[in-house]
């Protein structure tokens, strides 16, 4: 929407220019409050910021001289390709540098392949961005995302993210079977040479979450399997297996992660949290052929998330 963006964009323009202005006077606050136990992360959140607004600042108006170019490039969809690939770079390697975070990847092999649909855990703001950095950059494989709409108030994805092919989904079940109908088509017209990005929690974990989702259920069928799985939350199912029933084809490649769990927020940052994390990441892949031959898609699901789960312990010891 032009109304929104029209909200973002000078918000963004407006506070990078004052953050940038003030941004002596903010370091040295931070770093004092950085000798504090409880916001010994202050400092190194600040940076964080001042990079994440920067990056987000370029990348509009990258963005709008590429919209002015369009009559000279030769291809259009290909250079935003380019400047999301620079920014999901940008903020993983500047994260990482400025918080001291170290990346250990475990069977890389399954990277290799045709282009699959990524299915990630998802615990923080920080791990949004491991699909494209460590899949679509290594292996050079274009993806399209699976995202809510409530992202589109960051002005980046909201541009760019609407002139490549992703979906942006409405979780608020105003009318859940005619979005679940959209995303089917979408995920249906995945060309064989482009991957998809799919997070069934739909959100990010969260204990609390979790009991929340554990109290509604209390009482029904799925209350045991949703005990057995401390570290996640349930798939949606509506959207998990539309996302499945619709693949045209693709490997699924499952991602599973631990170590992000100290950066699900801001005040996580601040707290030094997430400061010399050690990250580990996972990926197994499934043929196409063995989940199509499942027999019960929700039994197939419950089962990658047992995956799922027993990776999260593998990995946190």
């Amino acid at each position: 929407m032009l109304t929104r963006k029209l909200i973002t964009v000078p918000a963004l323009l407006a506070t990078t220019a004052i953050v940038t202005a003030l941004s002596p006077g903010l370091l040295l606050i931070a770093l004092l409050a950085s000798l504090r136990k409880k916001t010994q992360g202050a400092f190194r959140t600040t940076l964080f910021g001042l990079l994440y607004l920067w990056s987000e600042s370029i990348g509009v108006l990258v963005a709008a001289v590429l919209w002015l170019a369009q009559p000279v490039l030769s291809d259009y969809q290909q250079a935003n390709r380019r400047l999301q690939k620079w920014w999901a770079a940008t903020l993983h390697n500047g994260g990482a540098a400025i918080f001291n975070v170290s990346f250990q990847i475990e069977n890389p092999a399954a990277l290799d392949g045709p282009p699959a649909v990524v299915i990630p855990r998802h615990t923080s703001i920080a791990d949004t961005v491991l699909p494209m950095t460590l899949y679509s950059h290594v292996k050079n494989v274009p993806l399209r995302y699976v995202m809510k709409q409530e992202l589109l108030w960051d002005p980046c994805l909201d541009i760019v993210g609407h002139r490549l092919p992703n979906f942006f989904i409405d979780r608020s079940g105003v009318d859940t079977e005619t979005e679940l109908s959209e995303l089917g088509k979408f995920v249906s017209q995945l060309p064989e040479d482009e991957g998809l990005v799919f997070y069934p929690e739909g959100t990010r974990f969260s204990a609390d979450k979790r009991e929340r989702i554990l109290a509604r259920r209390h009482g029904t069928p799925d209350a045991d399997l949703l005990a057995s799985w401390p570290d996640l939350l349930p798939p949606r199912r509506g959207g998990t297996l539309t996302v499945l029933d619709s693949n045209p084809g693709h490997d699924l490649l499952f991602c599973c992660h631990v170590g992000f769990e100290g950066a699900a927020g801001f005040s996580d940052l601040v707290s030094g949290a997430w400061t010399h994390a050690k990250v580990k990441v996972a990926f197994w892949r499934i043929p196409f052929t063995q989940w199509q031959n499942a027999e019960n898609g929700k039994t197939f699901v419950n089962g990658q998330w047992d995956a799922m789960q027993a990776m999260v312990r593998k990995l946190s010891t």
